[in-house]
């Protein structure tokens, strides 16, 4: 039986999204694949910019206690979960779980674009590294000074995944810092794959909107979001975080107030809490259409897109600049170029709804397909008995 760590973001964090979804996974490997999973739930301790006497003593007894468990390796639902487990140790930044324990850590990348630059600021401000010693391109000091012999790098947007789009920032690694990217994913949401017929005729948006007015500086160089490369530049990345948010949060306002839809995932009168994080998808089944608009620094569609239309559900999403092989010649069905557009949409789905649930069906097994080769892949990659040898 394979003995590992699974890190546990806090429970305020993502709206509790994250932490929900780990439970579900933790769930899957330990009933499905028998895995023996210890939870860590106390990465606060390394966010801690000042670490009291408690928080050394709790450092030194996790480190004996998993010592003595001989774990076979360490897991989160994303890599930064692993990442923010950090210290500075003999002027080095040390991973307390790769560098420390020595454990091998099983790097999900998601958004590398964000997450990269976030933890290389996390690392800045935290330790206090000097402006001399910065180096403004995120991923150059990354994989110069965090990135760990035991770091074993995954994402599930790899460039040969047809579901996904050659566009994305996962390719530069190979070449320039010789980091190959291995195909995985963790696709445990569903127990069991849902086909279900919608049971009312609601349209609605999944995911938040933050109903405080976003200020953005009105000279800002939109053409910088054209170049990806430009959100690992430390002088860039906040602002264009900032109007990225700013601009999905704007697209969403706007949809939500022109097509008076329900707003599915959080109460928009309750300080926008998740409904039930648990069961996320399994409700969005009874939906008739689900909207997903596009943040501007996304390189490629994401896996909800997928689960949306395996939970039941149909998804009409914003146009992404390249569309996956496997879904050209559905895109002018399921993506939409403005709110215009999207209406038009809205309106012939609702008046042709034999080629709705045709149109639903053939996209349910696209995303089964997607579903089960992920599976299979996450089984080859680390139930082989050899993959850690």
């Amino acid at each position: 039986m394979k003995k590992i760590i699974f890190i546990m973001p806090p429970k305020r964090w993502f709206y509790g999204i994250d932490y929900a979804n780990s439970k579900l996974i933790i769930k899957r490997l330990k009933k499905k694949y028998l895995f023996d999973v210890i939870e860590f739930n106390e990465i606060d301790i390394f966010l801690k910019k000042e670490k009291k006497i408690k928080d050394i003593l709790k450092i030194i007894y996790y480190y004996f206690y998993y010592r003595l468990r001989k774990i076979d390796f360490v897991i989160s639902l994303n890599s930064s979960y692993i990442l923010y487990s950090n210290l500075k140790f003999q002027k080095k930044i040390k991973n307390f779980f790769a560098d420390i324990l020595n454990l091998k850590c099983i790097m999900r990348w998601d958004h590398i674009n964000e997450q990269i630059p976030n933890i290389v600021l996390n690392i800045f401000d935290k330790y206090s590294i000097k402006d001399s010693q910065r180096i403004d391109d995120s991923r150059t000091f990354f994989f110069k000074y965090i990135n760990s012999k035991n770091f074993l790098h995954f994402t599930s947007y790899h460039a040969n995944n047809k579901f996904f789009t050659n566009r994305n920032l996962i390719n530069f690694t190979y070449d320039k810092y010789k980091v190959k990217f291995r195909n995985l994913s963790l696709m445990f949401i569903f127990d069991k794959l849902r086909k279900s017929n919608f049971n009312n005729n609601q349209v609605a948006m999944i995911g938040y909107v933050i109903k405080k007015k976003l200020n953005f500086k009105k000279n800002f160089d939109v053409d910088l979001i054209k170049n990806g490369d430009n959100f690992y530049l430390i002088k860039n990345f906040q602002s264009l975080i900032k109007y990225s948010n700013y601009t999905y949060n704007l697209k969403k306002i706007r949809i939500i107030k022109k097509l008076n839809l329900n707003f599915y995932g959080l109460y928009p009168k309750k300080k926008f809490k998740i409904v039930d994080a648990y069961n996320f998808y399994e409700n969005i089944g009874d939906y008739f259409l689900i909207i997903n608009p596009n943040n501007p620094m996304n390189l490629t569609l994401t896996s909800k897109f997928y689960n949306i239309f395996l939970s039941g559900s149909f998804c009409l999403s914003e146009k992404p600049k390249e569309i996956p092989h496997i879904l050209e010649k559905y895109k002018k069905y399921i993506f939409y170029k403005n709110e215009k557009d999207l209406k038009n949409k809205i309106q012939f789905y609702k008046k042709n709804l034999n080629f709705y649930y045709d149109l639903k069906d053939k996209l349910y097994k696209i995303s089964k397909k997607y579903y089960e080769s992920e599976i299979r892949n996450f089984e080859n990659e680390l139930i082989n008995k050899n993959f850690f040898k």
